[in-house]
């Protein structure tokens, strides 16, 4: 991937390839950096000589972007979406690590518990009377319960999002609430990638094609092939964006969009509008999940001291 951005950059800045391979050559690539060189000193095209060095998602991308521009040009959209994707599943993840982590290892504190301290703090106190004030049969029921309904919830989120399931989970979804987490992110990476097309000069029919050819992006791919066939049963251009289970807020954008003489600059206000609420969104899922942890811990804490203090008050009433 180092290799090929800065083959982008150095073809941007005006860099003939034949520079651009003797720059970034050294001892980890020689061997690839002459076999492209012979390549192209026998007559094959650019991308022909390149592409078989090239990362399956990058020769995708490529390949659909350069049959309508340059090479260049192409690969340097194609280099620019898949950071920028990169970047921001980063920046989602790094975001709801803590949270998740904290929620999991709350569930592992929990099955700790159940099997290792809990039958002892009982046994102690049920040592000093009779009366068992809760049952640990039943606490270990309720947490075995709750563990076994996270470890199921887990297994059907990753059952629905496989790519078997993912198209038909997103329109549930989309059904029963279109302006949830999932749609705006998904919604998100189609319109970065239409927008950065029409930047670069392609046409509207142009850059669904492409989205739609980009099966490795299966929900942008389907939202691009939805747009492209309500637009060919004759419905308007808002309308067929309206039908094609993309948020809501980008139907309102794309209405003043189309109405103004650079539609890119409002497309580019819209991601970033969307980015803040895809982002407050987390800090409120985070918050949420946080509290959630919290409050079960502090149960658990009040449980076991009220199984401490169980023997003291006993001893105190005698």
């Amino acid at each position: 991937m180092e290799s090929i951005k800065s083959i982008s950059l150095l073809l941007d800045n005006g860099f003939s390839i034949k520079n651009c391979l003797d720059i970034i050559k050294n001892k980890k690539n020689e061997r690839i950096i002459n076999e492209i060189d012979n390549k192209l000193n026998n007559g094959y095209e650019l991308i022909e000589a390149i592409s078989g060095y090239l990362s399956k998602k990058i020769k995708l991308y490529l390949n659909c972007f350069y049959k309508y521009m340059s090479f260049t040009d192409a690969l340097s959209l194609t280099i620019n979406i898949l950071e920028n994707k990169n970047k921001r599943n980063k920046e989602i993840y790094k975001n709801l690590m803590y949270p998740l982590l904290l929620f999991f290892g709350m569930i592992f504190g929990l099955f700790l518990f159940s099997i290792y301290l809990l039958p002892t703090l009982s046994s102690l106190a049920a040592s000093f009377s009779n009366i068992n004030i809760i049952d640990s049969s039943i606490i270990n029921r309720i947490i075995f319960i709750f563990i076994i309904f996270i470890i199921l919830s887990i297994l059907l989120f990753i059952i629905l999002f496989s790519d078997k399931y993912l198209i038909n989970t997103y329109k549930m979804l989309y059904k029963y609430n279109n302006k949830s987490f999932i749609i705006d992110v998904f919604t998100e990476q189609f319109v970065y990638i239409f927008n950065s097309c029409l930047i670069h000069g392609l046409s509207t029919k142009q850059s669904l094609n492409i989205i739609a050819s980009l099966n490795i992006s299966n929900i942008p791919s389907f939202i691009a092939k939805s747009i492209d066939e309500n637009l060919y049963e004759g419905n308007e251009y808002i309308l067929s964006l309206k039908n094609a289970y993309l948020s809501p807020s980008f139907i309102k954008f794309m209405n003043i969009a189309i109405k103004t003489n650079s539609p890119e600059s409002v497309i580019s206000s819209y991601l970033n509008y969307l980015k803040n609420r895809i982002d407050i969104k987390i800090k409120i899922y985070s918050k949420v999940i946080q509290a959630i942890v919290y409050l079960l811990i502090g149960l658990l804490i009040i449980y076991i001291y009220s199984l401490l203090l169980f023997p003291i008050n006993i001893l105190q009433n005698i």
